[in-house]
């Protein structure tokens, strides 16, 4: 939930650093700086630390607001606006209700903060008056101190401060924490400031750490964050230290609208020796080119650029220590082209290799996309990949991004940032086919206008930024003349791209207009390798989230079924006929529904109650009223040849999760035991086996 807010913050037009035209309402300046009253709350040795400065929880609330408004109105959008309001609606005070929160005394204008150390918890909230705030919470006063559940609160010098216990709450009341922060660089304050201290950050190869920082800076429909966790690289990170590539130079000239910068010079030299090991018997390559060879000239550097306009066309150059083996390989090109793969050929072209790929050849899941040429050859110290039109002049000059020029001046390992506006064309109308939301992604996607992450290794340790800009960047009229483009494009037009070259040349000094100067080669280029780069990290561990969250469905209902079993059991006579001898529900029973229901009905069994209106559902008290992805069963135990009741049971939950006919399996047990409470043990820990299956 957090994360999507933050999306929405961004996308909603966040905060202004500066007054501009058309700010979004509740949309305030922000002064850079105006954490410092706040951190002065902070306990001595505090091992986490998060602080929102004064003025930027009213904007980002504001824009937040306007982002789900905008949200309700699109395609694919609704179901999930109405999700977040009714998630918000049903906590104890409503975050999206601004009469709510003035209603408990929240004043958006403050700032805010969270500080854990040795003492406890120390908070700063932003309340202008807090009488509306104990009398909501059942809070009491007496002394200038108020309780408000275990904490301990009071004003102090105008700002509302809780603490867990008398001790913390005195010693953040004499405001001695300013010096946390003394040492951060000013490139570190933002408007949204975080610490956490080595203890923990656990065991990072890092000498004399200090922990991290993290600062965000937020602009009217912009975010830049900035992460640096303090310390001398040892170990691993020792030798792989980022550097400027020389590959860079003079490129902030060329005007790039998007980048893509690898330089691992130092660790690719620690893979090369075994890798040229692994490949020593290869036979050659047209050419005469020996694999290791090739691997040997690889200097671990590469550096792409986007330019300006469609199709898209750009270069990327990747170092070489010797440019031979690779000079032969390109001079092979006619030998290499009855080697490629369908869909890609080749041609010598004099001294260059021109290369051909054929998306639709490949098996590209939507129809239209446009072959890719490239123009493949070597200069000195570097192979040179030329894409589309490269060398043709552009009138278009969208300028140098300030995050573009930060990378370019930057030393770093990886780094992938570009700019523009997807108005059109066959990528947007692959997305368009494949977007399974009914029309969200390519909302979205008309709606990004920046994208850039960095990652670098330096002396005084880790460093990460990250930039996202959005359409709400732009003054609020170029925003309505662009969603009315995007609603209504030019009659018998599949694309809203002449409506909205239109809007940017009705305001050519507007961010969008520049953003369409770019057009989509450099947003399209670092949004694929970005979100590649991060989908191949991401999807492995939502994939487990959702695992675990379905998995909490299993573990929930057979608490509520063991705990309805004890119930039974205490509350019996004789449930299984036996006169004054208390029993557990019998008989046994399911599995409920049958295996394999969840997925002939797609994946989730819907609510059908006949399935639990009779033993020994009923005696357990237990039925599924939602849908739900687990089947139930119910087994007694008994002596063999026994007439007693049944001294135990156990519980099971199946789930085929992906249908692919393996089950998770979760189980419980319970059984009589005259020493316990109710005559009934505790039930055992839940068992599971596949739970990820």
């Amino acid at each position: 939930m957090l994360s999507l807010l933050g999306v929405l913050v961004v996308w909603s037009g966040g905060c202004n650093k500066e007054s501009s035209p058309g700010t979004a309402p509740g949309a305030r300046p922000i002064t850079a700086g105006t954490t410092d009253a706040l951190w002065a709350f902070a306990p001595s040795g505090a091992r986490l630390a998060v602080v929102v400065a004064d003025g930027a929880l009213d904007p980002l609330h504001g824009g937040a607001l306007r982002a789900l408004a905008d949200l309700e109105k699109e395609p694919g959008g609704a179901a999930i606006a109405a999700r977040i309001r009714k998630e918000a609606g049903a906590l104890p005070v409503n975050p999206l209700d601004p009469a709510a929160l003035a209603g408990i005394g929240i004043d958006l204008a403050k700032g805010a903060a969270l500080f854990e150390g040795t003492g406890g918890k120390v908070a700063v909230l932003p309340v202008a008056d807090a009488k509306k705030l104990l009398a909501r919470f059942g809070g009491t006063s007496q002394g200038g101190v108020d309780r408000l559940g275990p904490m301990m609160c009071r004003d102090v010098s105008g700002r509302y401060v809780c603490a867990e216990n008398q001790a913390s709450l005195e010693l953040a009341a004499k405001k001695g924490g300013s010096s946390q922060i003394a040492s951060w660089p000013a490139d570190m304050r933002g408007h949204i400031e975080v610490f956490v201290s080595p203890e923990q950050l656990g065991n990072l190869p890092l000498q004399a750490p200090q922990g991290l920082r993290a600062a965000a800076v937020f602009e009217r429909g912009a975010v830049t964050v900035r992460v640096h966790v303090t310390g001398k690289p040892t170990g691993p990170l020792d030798g792989v230290r980022g550097a400027r590539s020389v590959l860079a130079a003079g490129l902030a000239d060329k005007q790039p609208v998007g980048l893509v910068l690898i330089n691992v010079a130092t660790l690719w030299e620690q893979l090369k020796t075994k890798m040229m090991a692994e490949v020593a018997t290869v036979p050659p390559m047209p050419g005469g080119v020996r694999v290791s060879d090739l691997i040997a000239s690889i200097k671990g550097e590469l550096v792409g650029h986007a330019l300006p306009g469609r199709p898209p066309r750009g270069l990327a150059r990747i170092g070489l220590s010797t440019d031979g083996p690779m000079k032969k390989l390109i001079g092979a090109c006619a030998e290499l082209a009855p080697r490629a793969p369908p869909g890609v050929t080749l041609a010598p072209k004099g001294d260059h290799c021109a290369v051909t790929v054929d998306p639709a050849a490949m098996g590209a899941p939507a129809p239209g996309i446009p072959a890719l040429t490239l123009d493949l050859w070597v200069e000195p110290g570097a192979l040179v990949i030329g894409l589309g039109d490269h060398a043709a002049k552009s009138d278009a000059k969208p300028g140098l991004a300030p995050f573009a020029g930060e990378l370019l001046a930057g030393q770093w390992l990886f780094a992938a940032w570009g700019r523009g506006a997807v108005a059109g064309g066959p990528i947007l109308a692959a997305l368009r086919a494949q977007d399974p939301t009914g029309g969200l992604v390519e909302w979205a996607v008309h709606h990004l206008n920046e994208l850039g992450v960095a990652f670098g290794v330096s002396d005084d340790g880790l460093h990460v930024v990250f930039r996202l800009r959005t359409l709400w960047a732009n003054p609020d009229d170029v925003i309505a003349a662009v969603e009315t483009a995007l609603s209504h494009p030019a009659p018998g037009a599949p694309d809203p791209e002449k409506a909205l070259e239109k809007v940017a040349a009705d305001h050519p000094d507007s961010p969008f207009a520049r953003d369409m100067q770019a057009n989509q080669a450099g947003l399209t280029a670092v949004s694929f390798a970005t979100l590649g780069t991060m989908a191949a990290v991401a999807i492995p561990a939502f994939t487990k989230y959702m695992a675990r969250s379905r998995a909490s469905e299993a573990r929930s209902s057979m608490l509520r079924m063991s705990l309805g079993a004890g119930r039974s059991y205490a509350e019996s006579d004789s449930a299984a006929g036996a006169p004054g001898k208390p029993a557990f529900p019998a008989p046994s029973a399911g599995p409920t529904p049958p295996l394999g229901e969840c997925c002939r009905q797609g994946g989730k069994c819907a609510p059908d109650p006949t399935l639990w209106k009779k033993e020994p559902w009923t005696s357990l008290g237990f039925s599924m009223d939602e849908p739900h992805v687990y089947s139930y069963e119910y087994k007694v135990i008994g002596k063999p040849g026994s007439t007693d009741p049944p001294y135990g049971y156990t519980i099971l939950a199946h789930g085929d999760l992906d249908c692919d006919g393996v089950y998770s399996t979760f189980s419980m047990h319970g059984e009589v035991d005259p020493n316990a409470p109710g005559g009934v043990n505790s039930p055992s820990t839940v068992e599971s086996r596949d739970e990820m299956e």
